[in-house]
């Protein structure tokens, strides 16, 4: 049985804490250590969880995402599948937590000269390294993205990654990294959880748009670790640091057929990524 674990930050006092989440009793018993460390020693104190706001599930010294992950996301996108991984950076302002918002930025329909902005969620498992490479959890997380920048810049042939090795880039590009656009839940840790035989799916207003399996990613997570190390000449990544392993077919942007499209994300949607051991819920605002 899987083990959740959280961060949180108190609103009034901005004190953080983190721990064991215990649903039932609605408190978080302290952690003495760091939610990455190998193991995670309780201090035997609990808080509720009352008047607290979630925070993503660690400070990530360093967070990336897979671009191009799953066979069918690249044949509705109409790109080739890569040879192998390809990952981009993650700002750090861009990840926020459970229940935090997703805003909408005014001027990014203005960088690409559209009347508004197309807004899309991505539904991704993203796996928490501890030391020494190993992937210590799980955590929900949505990759959101600005589609008509993504789309401008893949038409334009612009080079909006750096090349680098075994193609792992660096992301340029501010359309996926603008802030609050990546949500990332709690951090669940245990035996029980196979990142490659996971159903999830993505919500908005409660409507299933997005219904994935993590068994069809083309590269797993150890050869996206290994893509990054040698791009970053690295023999270790950094604890904490977070890899979002990619999406399947369903994009909004990308769908073919008019009945089966649906409209970009804006203020007002909620925005639900569920997996078997957890998820991540953000409302979208202006």
């Amino acid at each position: 049985m899987s083990t959740e674990y959280g961060r949180y930050v108190n609103p009034t006092t901005g004190e953080i804490v983190c721990g064991q989440v215990d649903r039932d009793s609605a408190v978080i018993h302290l952690a003495a250590n760091a939610l990455c460390d190998d193991e995670v020693r309780l201090t035997g104190w609990t808080r509720p969880l009352a008047g607290l706001r979630p925070l993503p599930c660690v400070d990530a010294p360093l967070a990336f995402a897979a671009c191009i992950n799953y066979r069918e996301h690249a044949a509705e996108s109409e790109l080739a599948v890569p040879p192998a991984p390809v990952l981009f950076q993650v700002s750090p302002g861009a990840l926020i937590g459970d229940g935090g918002v997703i805003r909408v930025p005014p001027t990014a329909a203005l960088l690409v000269d559209v009347e508004a902005p197309y807004i899309d969620p991505e539904p991704e498992l993203v796996a928490v390294l501890g030391y020494h490479n190993r992937v210590i959890g799980y955590a929900a997380g949505n990759d959101v993205s600005e589609r008509w920048g993504n789309k401008y810049i893949i038409e334009q042939k612009i080079p909006w990654t750096l090349p680098g090795a075994l193609g792992t880039p660096h992301q340029t590009t501010p359309f996926k990294n603008y802030p609050t656009f990546k949500p990332v839940g709690n951090l669940f840790r245990g035996e029980d959880i196979d990142p490659y035989d996971l159903h999830f799916t993505c919500e908005v207003n409660g409507q299933v748009v997005q219904s994935c399996y993590s068994g069809d990613m083309i590269f797993r997570i150890d050869e996206q670790i290994a893509a990054l190390c040698q791009h970053l000449s690295l023999t270790e990544l950094p604890p904490g640091t977070l890899i979002f392993t990619g999406t399947s077919s369903g994009i909004g942007f990308c769908l073919t057929h008019p009945e089966d499209s649906r409209p970009s994300l804006t203020a007002g949607d909620v925005v639900s990524v569920r997996f078997p051991f957890g998820a991540v819920t953000n409302p979208v605002g202006a």
